[in-house]
């Protein structure tokens, strides 16, 4: 109901609607629309690649962080946010990624091109 709001999300419930991609998409309920499998597949394998370029710890405090947005008033969220990314930055994950970025170069986790 958060991703729709209240007006959307009752017409769909009290209707019972069927919706197809398109409005799904215009909905906010899907992110991506493709014509068919191959266009499935380019678009699945671009956020693959997306992902795997982000470290697994950053990852899970972003997680951490977007699951928290909603509970926390600004000021804490901005507190709770700075405690998360210092906590990721001092890991051997995130000084690999540091010397990584600063030495022009893949860090690790990402693997080969």
């Amino acid at each position: 109901m958060r991703r729709l709001g209240l007006s959307q999300a009752r017409r769909l419930a009290l209707t019972a609607a069927r919706i197809d991609g398109r409005e799904a998409a215009a909905l906010g309920l899907a992110h991506h629309l493709c014509e068919d499998d191959a266009a499935i597949e380019a678009r699945l394998a671009e956020i693959e690649r997306a992902v795997r370029r982000c470290g697994p710890g950053a990852l899970a405090g972003t997680k951490r962080v977007l699951n928290a947005a909603s509970l926390l008033d600004d000021a804490a969220m901005i507190e709770f946010a700075a405690e998360v990314f210092a906590d990721c930055v001092t890991t051997e994950e995130g000084i690999e990624g540091t010397r990584s970025f600063l030495e022009k170069r893949r860090p690790a986790w990402a693997g080969e091109a």
